[in-house]
């Protein structure tokens, strides 16, 4: 039996997930103990209109996975990421309210290949 290996790639962010981001500023508690308080949502789409979220000092990249199951989620952590929180019902897709998994990865992070 042959096992299909999803497609994982980073992406820049686009217009399209604005919407997830503003939800980061605005809602409690949904990535758990990193939120940082209430901030000004408007900010969100200023900064993308500044630099796309790819600042020289700091930037985003999406983890676009084509099918968001555990193996996937093992092969980011294996590539250095850690998985900051969940983002419950971030997408409506084939008929329900999707998860979204938030991983992030900093430029101070270790990397995973140096051995």
């Amino acid at each position: 039996m042959s096992r299909h290996s999803p497609e994982i790639r980073l992406r820049p962010v686009t217009e399209a997930d604005l919407g997830m981001f503003c939800r980061f500023v605005v809602e409690p508690g949904l990535i758990g103990l990193d939120w940082s308080g209430f901030r000004d949502p408007k900010a969100v789409q200023r900064r993308f209109d500044t630099d796309s979220y790819l600042g020289e000092d700091n930037g985003r990249l999406i983890v676009d996975v084509a099918a968001g199951t555990e193996p996937e989620q093992r092969s980011l952590e294996k590539a250095g990421f850690t998985l900051e929180g969940i983002i419950r019902a971030a997408e409506f897709r084939a008929g329900q309210w999707r998860d979204g998994y938030l991983y992030s990865r900093l430029r101070t992070d270790l990397d995973p290949l140096a051995g």
